[in-house]
């Protein structure tokens, strides 16, 4: 009996996919941006301090969102199938897995995180608070790892509606919380950077807990089995491990030529290193409506290829770029003429936001290659195409933070280092060209059965 269709493939239904989507990940990423919000009305230091431990933080959540994507893709192709079961396996497995992650992770951080900072940080100030912001985001890494597989869940089964919810949830905590945390309310101390980290990660707990009511309250545990216990399944975690692993390494070796990045400009001066946590944070709200374009499209076709639907593939994916420039290259627009009510947002030292507008602009001009290369290559990993994902991110990566190095000891205006941001898209936009023409998952056009589908049966 054949399966019916689950997924649309044209302009409208990518759409309102996605929109629920942008939603999620524009407020989740909030909870970056208030840390930024508010502490950039503490002081400077404290705005690039943030930047440094943020980054070293988020190098490890990412090893937990690289392995969740392959998550994700084996469950939304057992979603295109209606294997509902396997999706229960799947996110037993995949929760396992980031558990001894996350006690290694915990185990191992007291005695380097010091050694780390002192090696790579130049400025003492900079130093304390970035290790004390890292320090407290760190304790709630477990629940970070827990909620990434929920989004995966979530996504795969094509409910990105209740991503927006955890968001606000998230927000609306991390607001509450880093007002008293930050700045001290009654008998709480004001606790300054630290106070923005512990309530980030009360934030990242309290998502967790959402996520867990929301699923026994529809009854995903009866239909799914997520809370079901499978058991240890060698098979599916040796699949899930050569799936995922290149996605871990692809993640860490951005995040961590991103660090770099920072690390560089931090040399350069405190004012560079504030500047560019300021652009930084500019640029991430942008790159949401690229990223939500490219998940939404990375689900989708995750699940063609469950329903053997691959040759839709090129065509939903010119379809979701359609709409990714309609989107985002007017916000570029309207941010480039009028970047100070922007940058506004993020602090009330106006010097500060005044030395940043130049970087702002150039970093804009970028997003005229990150757009169709980004969109691309967002959706390599739900398509099963983890190893090629890897290589272009690796030399990419490479390649941006030498750009950048060089950039950071040649010059004194941190605008121009800014230029390394259009020289990465431009370099990944070769990767993602070459291996879109010959990606694996086109053997599957006119099979049965799609190059991953092994790994689940």
């Amino acid at each position: 009996m054949a399966v019916q269709n689950l997924v649309r493939t044209d302009i409208r239904s990518i759409f309102s996919l996605s929109v629920p989507m942008l939603a999620s990940l524009l407020l989740e990423q909030l909870i970056g941006l208030t840390d930024i919000i508010f502490l950039g009305r503490v002081s400077e230091i404290s705005v690039g301090a943030a930047a440094i431990g943020g980054i070293a933080f988020f190098v490890l959540t990412m090893i937990a969102f690289g392995y969740c994507i392959a998550s994700q893709s084996l469950m939304g192709q057992a979603n295109g199938r209606r294997d509902y079961r396997e999706i229960g396996n799947v996110f037993h497995q995949s929760a396992l897995f980031l558990a001894m992650m996350c006690a290694l992770i915990m185990l191992a951080l007291p005695f380097c995180m010091e050694g780390f900072f002192n090696l790579v940080v130049q400025s003492d100030e900079v130093r304390a608070e970035a290790q004390s912001y890292f320090f407290w985001r760190t304790i709630g890494i477990g629940f970070a790892f827990g909620a990434g597989i929920f989004r995966g869940f979530f996504l795969s089964i094509l409910q990105p509606k209740v991503l927006t919810y955890s968001s606000v949830v998230m927000v609306l905590s991390n607001c509450i919380l880093n007002y008293f945390l930050i700045f001290g309310f009654g008998p709480i101390p004001a606790l300054g950077i630290a106070g923005a980290a512990i309530a980030s990660t009360l934030a990242e707990i309290l998502t967790f807990i959402f996520f867990v009511i929301y699923a026994v309250k529809r009854k995903h545990h009866q239909k799914y089995g997520i809370f079901d216990w499978f058991g240890f399944d060698k098979r599916l975690q040796i699949a899930l491990f050569k799936l995922g692993r290149w996605m871990m390494l692809q993640e860490i070796v951005i995040m961590s030529s991103w660090f770099f990045f920072f690390v560089f400009v931090e040399h350069m001066s405190e004012r560079s290193l504030a500047i560019s946590n300021l652009v930084r944070s500019v640029s991430n709200l942008l790159f949401l409506f690229v990223h939500a374009f490219g998940a939404t499209c990375g689900s989708i076709g995750a699940n063609l290829l469950g329903e053997n639907r691959a040759n839709e593939i090129d065509g939903m994916m010119k379809n979701g770029l359609k709409l990714s420039f309609m989107i985002t290259a007017p916000i570029c627009l309207l941010i480039g003429i009028w970047p100070e009510p922007v940058l506004s947002l993020f602090t009330n030292i106006e010097e500060l936001s005044a030395a940043a507008v130049t970087s702002v602009r150039v970093m804009l001009l970028g997003y005229a290659i990150c757009i169709p290369a980004v969109h691309y290559f967002s959706v390599f990993g739900f398509l099963g195409c983890t190893r090629e994902s890897l290589i272009a991110s690796s030399f990419t990566s490479i390649a941006y933070a030498a750009y950048a190095w060089v950039a950071s000891v040649s010059v004194d205006d941190v605008a121009l280092v800014w230029t390394a941001d259009a020289f990465y898209y431009a370099c990944l936009g070769v990767f993602v060209i070459y291996y879109w023409r010959n990606a694996s998952w086109r053997v599957a056009l006119g099979k049965e059965k799609s190059p991953l589908q092994s790994h689940t049966h």
